[in-house]
């Protein structure tokens, strides 16, 4: 069996990206630069194995939202239109200690959003109730291989 590279995203903004599915994303990574953090460890995880990516910090949710706010201003600027921003990286983007608020920051950005998540999390919730309140906008959330919308 061949040994999987694994893809450690070292930059909280990642992109833009080319998805056939979603158009063009931005991608944001709220999990450490230099670790996976995750509920599980899934055989089709581009960012490889916990026990290979173990530490980190996370990284400052309001500076990780004025990034992506500054590069959503540059791609306008440069004439490209980003369809959706998607919260992945590293692991689980839910961990995050202040996910939810992340969230809330995105109130005024008029893009998409789809969030990888695993749907593991005891504050889930909140989370939903935060997604449901960008109802004008669409929402995808991707369960592993499941994509819902919630509208």
């Amino acid at each position: 069996m061949q040994e999987r590279k694994p893809n450690i995203y070292t930059d909280n903004i990642i992109g833009p990206i080319h998805s056939r599915r979603l158009g063009i994303s931005l991608g944001v990574n709220l999990l450490p630069k230099d670790a996976k953090i995750c509920s599980f460890d899934c055989v089709y995880c581009e960012c490889g194995w916990n026990k290979d990516h173990k530490g980190g910090h996370f990284p400052d949710a309001d500076v990780v939202m004025e990034e992506l706010e500054a590069k959503l201003k540059e791609e306008v600027a440069e004439g490209r239109n980003i369809d959706v921003i998607t919260f992945a990286g590293n692991g689980e983007p839910t961990l995050h200690p202040r996910f939810a608020e992340a969230l809330q920051n995105l109130a005024q950005i008029e893009n998409d959003l789809d969030i990888l998540w695993s749907g593991n999390l005891k504050d889930k919730q909140m989370i939903v109730d935060e997604i449901r309140q960008r109802k004008e906008k669409e929402v995808k959330i991707q369960l592993v291989y499941v994509i819902i919308q919630i509208l």
